[in-house]
């Protein structure tokens, strides 16, 4: 059942995503795309292109959400003046005019009014910003996951071999070099013999090296020789 759930949200979304305003936004049609959006990316099944086309229709409402918080700018200056003609408030505890009082009274709730779209569109654009940062934080998440499997950990088994390998090879240097200071054919051969798993010509071919250095003449060391 749980697979039928992404599907089902981003045909939702496919229907009700597109802002179809001109000039305030429908906040009953954002708050569905709003809900349908963030339970998409609660739900660990959805595909990346599903939460990638999430992501443009939340910017394509962002973008009207924003523009709705400069809505009734006029008509907000407007009431200000008017309310700033009355003169202060009185201050707590004085009374004023009624005429007075209640025209201010009425200025307020009209302002308040007139300031409500801005309020909703600044809260609806903050939750847009939010939908789109937590795709983007799975987006991040995701691929940081594939670039781990794709990269090799010196803590797994498949990575041993190499490293091995290449310890191995030291190793018979090592032995090798072992055997030439040692002066003796045979310990060269025994080197090899002990520590040789690949390139086993080169390693021959140094001991004939080791040898000639020697003066030709096996078992004894090219300081010897000189002596």
């Amino acid at each position: 059942m749980r697979h039928l759930i992404a599907p089902l949200l981003v045909a939702l979304l496919t229907l009700t995503a597109a802002p179809a305003f001109a000039q305030s936004p429908n906040y009953q049609i954002w708050e569905q795309v709003a809900e349908r959006a963030e339970a998409l990316t609660a739900n660990p099944q959805a595909t990346n292109e599903e939460l990638a086309r999430t992501r443009t229709w939340i910017i394509d409402w962002r973008d009207q959400l924003q523009a709705g918080q400069t809505v009734n700018g006029d008509r907000i200056a407007t009431l200000r003046n008017q309310i700033d003609a009355l003169g202060p408030a009185p201050a707590e505890g004085e009374t004023e005019d009624e005429e007075l009082a209640n025209r201010r009274t009425e200025l307020n709730r009209q302002l308040s009014t007139a300031q409500a779209p801005r309020l909703a569109a600044t809260e609806a654009t903050s939750r847009a910003n939010s939908i789109i940062s937590q795709i983007d934080e799975i987006a991040r998440q995701r691929q940081a996951l594939e670039l781990s499997k794709q990269t090799a950990s010196p803590l797994l088994p498949p990575s041993w071999g190499a490293a091995a390998g290449d310890g191995l090879g030291l190793g018979d240097l090592d032995l090798i070099s072992f055997g030439a200071r040692a002066g003796g054919d045979d310990q060269c051969r025994r080197a090899i013999a002990a520590g040789a798993t690949r390139a086993a010509g080169q390693r021959q071919g140094g001991c004939r090296d080791s040898r000639r250095a020697g003066g030709g003449r096996p078992g004894r060391h090219p300081a010897a020789a000189a002596g």
